[in-house]
C-alpha cells in the first residue's frame, strides 16, 4: 500500500506560519490526503505554509498539479506556500516542469519565514551587485555573493525574491539562487568553460553580471569516484584506480587516477548479456502503482543501472499507469493492466496494455508548459513527464485494446526500437 504521512505545526518563533512535513510518496492514490490538508488550512485562514519536502520519496504529476492548482488560492488571500528541503530527485522534476520559476523554494525554515516578512517601504532593488573569484575550474564549485542594491547603490533589505543565472555559453548550476535574505544571497556556483565567461543575474526588471576566467584541465580525482563503465556506460563508485568487471555487462576496464575507464577487452565493447524479461497482469487499483514502481526500480537497481536512470523510469511507469487507472478505466478496480519490462544492456522497454477507453493522439495538442503554468492547471503534466524523462514513448489503440511503449537509452548511441516487433503489439496476455 502506498504511503503518505502529514505532519504540521505552527513555526518556531512565528506561529502564523505552519510547517508542514510530507513524509512518502505523493502520487493518485495518496492525493487526496493533501488535498484535504490544503483545503483545510485555507478555510481556516492559515495561508502562511512551509512545505518541507525533506522525506519526500516519490511525487506524481497528480501531486505537482495539487501544489500548482492551489498556490494562488494561497496567494489571493496574501499568503503563499514555500517549499523546502527538495532533494536532487524532486528538485529535477520540479525544474522539468518550471516549478523553480512559479512557486517559492527557500533552502529552510528560518529562509521560508524571512518570505513571510513584508519588505520595507522605500528599498525597492533596481539592479544585482556580484563579487566571486577571479577564476574558477570548469566543474568546480565556488563562491559568489548577490546582493540587490537601490538606485543610490545600498543595499536593498526588502528584496526577497529568487534570481536566475544565465551565462553566456556553457553551462550553470545551480539556474535559480535564492531566495535573498535582507536583499543578500551567497553560496556555491559551478560553471563549464574554457576561457572568460559573463554571467548574468535577472528576475524580471533587476539584472546584473560579472566576468569570470573558467580554466579547463583534468586534475587527479579522489576517491572514492563515481565512473562510468566503458561497455555499457552505467555508473558504479569505485574505491580506487585499479582493474574492474562490470556486474551488469562483464566489460573489464582499468580505472585510472584521473576518473577514466579504460577498456581492456582490446577497446571492444563489453559482452552482451541476454534481456532480462518480466511480464505481469495486475489490477487496475491506484494502490497498486506505488508496488510496481518500487518492483522496477529494484530490478533496475539490481541491474546497476545508475540511480537518477533509475528515478526517470520508475516517473514514466507510475504516470502511464495512473492514465490508464484515471482515463481509460475511470477508476474501475475490476479491470487488468498487463505489464512487461525488458532489461537489456543498453536500454529499459516497458509495454503496458489494457482494454479500456482509448486515448485518441490526433486530440493532444503539443503542452503549453508557460501557459500551463501561469493558468495553475493542476493537471495535464503526465504525457509531458513521460516525454521528458524517456527516450521514446509510443501509444497504439486497436480492436484489442490500447499499447504504451516507452524506451529509456543508458547510452545516446543506443537503439530507440531493435526490430518491427517492439512497435507491433506485443501477445503477452
Amino acid at each position: 500500500m502506498p504511503r503518505l504521512e502529514l505532519q504540521s505545526f505552527p513555526a518556531q518563533g512565528s506561529p502564523l506560519v505552519t510547517v508542514l512535513t510530507l513524509d512518502g510518496d505523493l502520487n493518485l492514490a495518496t492525493l487526496a490526503q493533501l488535498e484535504g490538508v490544503l483545503e483545510e488550512y485555507r478555510t481556516q485562514g492559515r495561508l502562511n505554509v512551509v512545505v518541507d519536502l525533506k522525506e519526500l520519496k516519490f511525487i506524481s504529476s497528480s501531486g505537482l498539479g495539487a501544489f500548482l492548482g492551489t498556490v494562488n488560492q494561497f496567494r489571493d488571500g496574501g499568503g503563499d506556500l514555500v517549499f523546502i528541503h527538495l532533494s536532487p530527485k524532486i528538485q529535477k522534476i520540479f525544474a522539468m516542469v518550471g516549478f523553480l520559476r512559479v512557486l517559492t523554494v527557500a533552502d529552510g525554515v528560518s529562509s521560508a519565514l524571512s518570505h513571510f516578512q513584508s519588505p520595507e517601504k522605500g528599498e525597492a532593488a533596481v539592479r544585482f551587485h556580484v563579487r566571486s573569484a577571479e577564476a574558477t575550474h570548469s566543474g568546480q564549485p565556488f563562491e559568489i555573493r548577490v546582493e540587490a542594491q537601490d538606485s543610490s547603490g545600498r543595499p536593498a533589505s526588502g528584496y526577497r525574491g529568487t534570481a536566475r543565472l544565465k551565462p553566456e555559453r556553457g553551462i550553470v548550476s545551480p539556474v535559480h539562487i535564492g531566495p535573498f535574505v535582507d536583499g543578500r544571497w551567497s553560496g556555491a556556483v559551478i560553471l563549464t568553460g574554457p576561457g572568460e565567461l559573463e554571467v548574468r543575474v535577472v528576475d524580471e526588471g533587476l539584472e546584473g553580471s560579472w566576468r569570470i576566467l573558467v580554466l579547463e584541465n583534468r586534475p587527479k580525482v579522489r576517491f572514492p569516484f563515481e565512473i562510468s563503465c566503458s561497455g555499457c556506460g552505467g555508473g558504479m563508485t569505485i574505491p580506487l584506480s585499479n582493474v574492474y568487471r562490470c556486474g551488469r555487462c562483464g566489460e573489464v576496464f582499468l580505472a585510472d587516477r584521473w576518473g577514466q575507464a579504460i577498456s581492456l577487452r582490446n577497446g571492444g565493447p563489453g559482452a552482451e548479456s541476454p534481456a532480462q524479461v518480466y511480464q505481469m497482469l495486475v489490477p487496475s487499483d491506484v494502490n497498486v502503482l506505488g508496488q510496481l514502481r518500487v518492483f522496477c526500480g529494484g530490478l533496475l537497481r539490481d541491474a546497476s543501472f545508475p540511480e537518477a536512470f533509475v528515478d526517470d523510469v520508475e516517473l514514466a511507469l507510475d504516470e502511464a499507469l495512473a492514465n490508464v487507472v484515471e482515463h481509460a478505466y475511470a477508476y474501475d478496480p475490476g479491470q487488468s493492466i498487463a505489464l512487461r519490462v525488458t532489461l537489456e544492456r543498453d536500454r529499459i522497454l516497458l509495454l503496458i496494455k489494457d482494454t479500456g477507453k482509448a486515448f485518441v493522439e490526433e486530440r493532444r495538442a503539443t503542452l503549453d508548459l508557460e501557459a500551463h503554468l501561469n493558468e495553475r492547471r493542476s493537471g495535464g503534466l503526465g504525457r509531458y513527464l513521460m516525454e521528458r524523462v524517456m527516450d521514446a514513448v509510443e501509444y497504439k489503440s486497436g480492436p484489442d485494446g490500447n499499447l504504451l511503449m516507452m524506451v529509456k537509452k543508458i547510452t545516446p548511441e543506443a537503439p530507440v526500437v531493435k526490430s518491427p516487433t517492439e512497435t507491433r503489439e506485443a501477445a503477452f496476455v
